[in-house]
C-alpha cells in the first residue's frame, strides 16, 4: 500500500499535485460546458470536430519549440506564466458568455489560445515530474497526476452537467478561472531548485533538429510515438461526439453527458490505481499493449449500444484502458530519454498526443455529417484495434519491454 501510494513522500509533489487537482476540475467543467455551448449555439457535430481541431494549429508550431524551452529554462516558472495565461482566457470566456456576446468565432479564438498555451503547458508538466520525485518513483507520480486527472474528469462534468442549468455555461468557466489560482499556489511554495539541463547557445531550430534527431535515431523512442499516433487520431476522437450521443442516441440532457463523460473517469482512477500499483513491474510493455487493444474494443462496444447503462459500463473501460496504455507510454519515453533530451522528447510526445486528437476531432465531425455518430466510431476504433496488432507484429520488443 505505502509504494501504490510512494509520490507522495516528496513534500513538493503534494503541493503540485494537491493544486493541480482542484484546477483540473475547473478545467473539465469547462471542457463539458464548452462542447454543450457549442452543441446548444449550432447543433452541429462538424463545428465540434472545428472546435477540437483548434486546438491542433499552435500544436504543430509551438510544441517542438516548447520542448527546446523546456530544456532550456525554469520548468516551475514557465508553468507559472502557462497557468496564468489560462486563468485569464476562462475569465474572458466567461464574461462574454454571460454578457451574450458568445460566438462561434470567440471560442474558436480562445480554443487556438488555449491551444499554444497548452503545446508549452504539457511538456513542462511532464518533464517537471522527474525532478520533484526522481526516476525511482517517476511511474508512481505519472500514475498519481493521472489519477488526479481522471477524478477531476469524473467531478467536472458531472457537476458541471448541473451547474449548467442552475447558473449558465459562463458560470462554469468563471468556477475555471477560479480554480487556476490553487496550483498557482502550489508552484509558488515549490522549494525544489530550478533545474535547466541545457545551456548552449545555439540557436532554437538547431537545437529543434537535434531533438528530432535523437528520437528519430532511437527505435525505441521513435516506436512508441508511432504507437501513440494512430489511436489519438482514430479511436480517442469518439469523445468529440459525446454531445451527440447524450442528445440524439440516448435522448438525455447536459446531465446525461455529464454522466457519460464521467464514467470515463472512474474507469480511469481504477486504471491509475492499477498503475500505481504496477509502477515498479517488469512488465509495462505487457501492459501497454493490453490497455491500448481493450481501449479499442471496448469504444468499437461503445458504438454499438444503444443501453444509456450499457455505454457508461463500456466508458469505464475506455478510461481505465486509456490510462494503462498512455501512462505506461509516457513513462516508458521520459525512463529512456537522456537528461538533456527528456524535455524535446516529452514535447513530441504531446505533439502526437495533443496535436492527432484534434485532427482527429476534425476528421471524426466530418465523416459523422455523412455517416452516423455511431458509425464512424465503430469504424475509428476498428482502424485503430488492427493497428495495435500490426505494431505488436513489426516491434515485438514493444510486448517485452521491463
Amino acid at each position: 500500500m505505502i509504494k501504490m501510494f510512494s509520490a507522495f513522500r516528496h513534500r513538493d509533489f503534494r503541493l503540485f499535485w494537491g493544486g493541480n487537482i482542484i484546477s483540473l476540475v475547473g478545467t473539465w467543467m469547462q471542457s463539458m460546458a464548452l462542447s454543450w455551448l457549442i452543441y446548444r449555439l449550432t447543433g452541429s457535430s462538424l463545428l465540434l470536430g472545428v472546435i477540437g481541431f483548434a486546438n491542433a494549429i499552435p500544436l504543430l508550431f509551438v510544441s517542438p519549440f516548447g520542448g527546446v524551452l523546456v530544456d532550456r529554462f525554469s520548468k516551475r516558472k514557465i508553468l507559472i506564466l502557462t497557468q496564468t495565461g489560462m486563468m485569464v482566457t476562462a475569465f474572458l470566456l466567461a464574461l462574454l458568455t454571460w454578457m451574450g456576446h458568445i460566438q462561434v468565432w470567440h471560442i474558436f479564438l480562445f480554443t487556438v489560445i488555449n491551444g499554444a498555451i497548452a503545446a508549452l503547458d504539457a511538456p513542462c508538466r511532464q518533464s517537471f515530474i522527474v525532478e520533484l520525485v526522481g526516476k525511482e518513483d517517476l511511474m508512481n507520480a505519472i500514475a498519481m497526476n493521472s489519477m488526479a486527472f481522471n477524478s477531476a474528469r469524473i467531478i467536472g462534468p458531472a457537476v458541471a452537467g448541473f451547474l449548467v442549468a442552475l447558473i449558465g455555461e459562463a458560470g462554469c468557466f468563471l468556477i475555471n478561472g477560479i480554480s487556476f489560482v490553487s496550483v498557482l499556489i502550489g508552484l509558488f511554495m515549490i522549494q525544489s531548485p530550478d533545474k535547466t539541463m541545457d545551456n548552449s547557445q545555439e540557436s532554437f531550430m538547431d537545437k529543434m533538429k537535434e531533438g528530432y534527431r535523437y528520437v528519430k535515431e532511437s527505435r525505441l523512442l521513435s516506436s512508441l510515438l508511432a504507437l501513440v499516433a494512430v489511436p489519438c487520431l482514430m479511436s480517442m476522437s469518439y469523445a468529440t461526439l459525446m454531445p451527440v450521443f447524450a442528445k440524439d442516441i440516448f435522448h438525455r440532457n447536459a446531465d446525461g453527458l455529464g454522466i457519460l463523460m464521467s464514467s470515463v473517469g472512474v474507469g480511469a482512477i481504477f486504471g491509475a490505481l492499477i498503475i500505481a500499483r504496477l509502477s515498479y513491474s517488469r512488465h509495462k510493455g505487457k501492459t501497454l499493449m493490453l490497455g491500448g487493444l481493450v481501449s479499442s474494443v471496448a469504444i468499437i462496444l461503445f458504438g454499438l449500444s444503444r443501453n444509456f447503462y450499457l455505454s457508461c459500463f463500456l466508458l469505464f473501460w475506455v478510461g481505465m484502458a486509456n490510462v494503462l496504455y498512455l501512462t505506461s507510454t509516457n513513462t516508458l519515453i521520459q525512463s529512456n530519454a537522456e537528461d538533456e533530451y527528456r524535455g524535446r522528447a516529452v514535447s513530441f510526445y504531446t505533439l502526437i498526443f495533443m496535436g492527432m486528437m484534434p485532427i482527429g476531432s476534425l476528421l471524426i465531425g466530418w465523416v459523422a455529417e455523412y455517416l452516423t455518430a455511431p458509425g464512424v466510431t465503430v469504424l475509428f476504433a476498428s482502424i485503430t484495434t488492427v493497428y495495435f496488432f500490426y505494431m505488436n507484429w513489426k516491434y515485438p520488443e514493444l510486448y517485452r519491454l521491463p
